[in-house]
């Protein structure tokens, strides 16, 4: 399947960019985080970003806790 049918239609648009992402319309936001969606530029697929909105070491511990949580999983409708 050619890269332009998995991009999203937002892409082509003067997007923010952070590192390997390309930022694109805001999806939500939790306690601890705004959640984006975005494009992986390295991947080249859509992903979910998450953005910390406070840096302290707590919320980082927290963070780095979930993301190793959600690394473990393993499904194939996920």
């Amino acid at each position: 399947m050619p890269d332009s049918l998995l991009q999203p239609a937002w892409l082509d648009a003067q997007g923010r960019k952070e590192g390997r992402y390309v930022i694109g319309p805001f999806l939500g936001h939790g306690a601890m985080s705004d959640v984006y969606e975005a494009w992986d530029i390295v991947l080249a697929r859509p992903v979910a970003l998450k953005i910390l909105q406070h840096l302290e070491p707590a919320a980082m511990i927290r963070f780095m806790h979930e993301a190793q949580l959600h690394a473990r999983l393993d499904s194939p409708n996920i």
